[in-house]
């Protein structure tokens, strides 16, 4: 009985095994599974490249026309065009786009018309969507100084901007529309998100300013300022004294204004230059009467900024004599109000040479007669004093120059203006001294050039190889 049992049930077993293999091979042969993707390169929602592929990885080996015809790429301008390779017998496709691609938002689409190479289609379309730039969020102006509506703005003011993020410098600066117009040198700081304009002129006394972020102004992935407004401010009616906030010989070390009235300095040469720095925009004629020296002696006042200026002595001055050094409250600032108080010191031309070297006069020399110019300042000669398009400058220097170290570290450059075609040569140096006779041509009538002499270790040098600090920048553009 047990041996029969045992029979029996073997052979049912093996029966229904069979049945079962039977079963599941007929199921295959009748059931179809339609093709999908698998994944997709970028992914949904991803952030890439404008120059990045479009990777497809399918479940089945599809059939390459007709999958091809079904694809799309579309960006913010359209439909892009491209060049397709196939990988994986069919299951791997590669897009590359001829172009790069549109900043903004990509869509990729596999229509229903795509087949595999049984002939079956996905029964759907499939879609996704990935970004061009690292980020989309539009910029933002936080901060505008001087502020929207302020008043009383004193007329030496800087214009600055402050963003939500670093900002494309070059389209900010394009961008950006004052009016009136105030030129002047931008900076920007190590960050990229606020841009500081200082102008070259005093802003005009009782006169509103406009300022405007145009549509230009984009951050680093281009995206544009999420809204444009103009901010407005009335410079002028100010009554703050200015302050005298240096007094001071390159190489002393020292800030005479900061020892008060009646200190001894020593350690001037018989050639010194004397700096000085005030708080804010000053009238230059009354700075002028306001600088003493006695005993006294024959003055030039080079302006280096609108805040500061360098006198020197183009005679020279008695070695070994004490001098007493005035600033009065004749110096008055743009507004016409005088220092808060004078200054008094005693120097002594026991020093020597060891100084460092600045310009003390630097002139066009035009036709019509010499035209000063300004560090960091813009001066505007008629256009009939450019003579075939070339001029002379003269640069007159504080102390005797390494010769070799002043050309290789004095540029000029077109700034901006109606043909960069003509943008300036250094064509010859002629030294006579310690003065110095720069011969500039392919200059053109309402072209803006910069003249500049590079400081630092391995700029402009003295005879006792002593740096200037800073570079000297002069600006100049001749009239129609």
């Amino acid at each position: 009985m047990f041996r029969k049992y045992e029979l029996i049930n073997t052979g049912s077993l093996s029966a229904l095994l069979a049945m079962a293999l039977v079963l599941q091979t007929a199921s295959c042969d009748l059931v179809t599974r339609p093709p999908a993707v698998e994944w997709v390169r970028p992914a949904n929602g991803a952030h890439a490249g404008r120059d990045t592929q479009v990777e497809v990885c399918f479940s089945e080996s599809m059939e390459l026309t007709s999958t091809e015809r079904a694809f799309t790429l579309s960006c913010a301008e359209g439909a892009v065009e491209g060049a397709f390779v196939w990988e994986r017998r069919g299951r791997l496709m590669r897009f590359t786009p001829h172009l790069p691609l549109d900043r903004g938002a990509c869509t990729v689409t596999v229509g229903e018309d795509a087949r595999d190479v049984e002939g079956a289609g996905p029964g759907r379309a499939f879609r996704s969507g990935f970004y061009t730039a690292a980020e989309l969020g539009r910029p933002e102006v936080l901060e505008v100084y001087p502020a929207d509506l302020a008043v009383g703005i004193p007329c030496t003011s800087v214009i600055r901007l402050r963003f939500s993020e670093p900002m494309d410098t070059k389209s900010v600066e394009s961008g950006l529309k004052i009016f009136p117009a105030a030129e002047g040198v931008v900076t920007w700081n190590e960050a990229r998100d606020t841009m500081e304009l200082r102008p070259f002129r005093s802003l005009a006394f009782l006169t509103e300013y406009v300022i405007a972020p145009g549509a230009e102004c984009a951050d680093l992935s281009g995206n544009r300022l999420a809204a444009r407004r103009e901010y407005r401010f009335t410079a002028g009616e100010e009554f703050v004294k200015p302050v005298l906030v240096e007094a001071t010989s390159p190489g002393s070390g020292e800030n005479w204004a900061r020892s008060g009235d009646y200190a001894e300095h020593h350690g001037l040469g018989t050639a010194p230059v004397l700096l000085f720095g005030f708080s804010e925009r000053m009238d230059r004629e009354s700075v002028a009467r306001g600088i003493e020296l006695l005993p006294g002696a024959q003055m030039s006042i080079v302006w280096e900024s609108e805040l500061s200026c360098a006198v020197s002595f183009p005679a020279g001055l008695e070695a070994g004599r004490r001098y007493e050094l005035r600033v009065t409250d004749e110096a008055r600032d743009a507004a016409g109000n005088p220092l808060v108080r004078g200054f008094t010191a005693y120097l002594f031309t026991d020093g020597d040479d060891a100084r460092e070297p600045t310009v003390t006069s630097a002139k066009i020399l035009a036709p019509g007669g010499p035209v000063p110019l300004m560090h960091m300042g813009l001066v505007e000669p008629p256009g009939t004093e450019l003579a075939d398009g070339a001029v002379r400058i003269e640069l007159a220097f504080s102390a005797g120059m390494a010769r070799a170290s002043v050309p290789e570290n004095t540029s000029i450059g077109f700034i901006n203006g109606a043909d960069p075609t003509f943008s300036g040569a250094v064509r010859r140096y002629e030294w006579s001294g310690d003065t110095l006779t720069i011969t500039v041509g392919s200059l053109r009538r309402d072209n803006l050039y910069e003249l500049s002499l590079r400081g630092g270790p391995d700029g402009i040098l003295s005879l006792a190889r002593v740096p200037r600090t800073g570079d000297i920048r002069y600006f100049f553009r001749f009239g129609e």
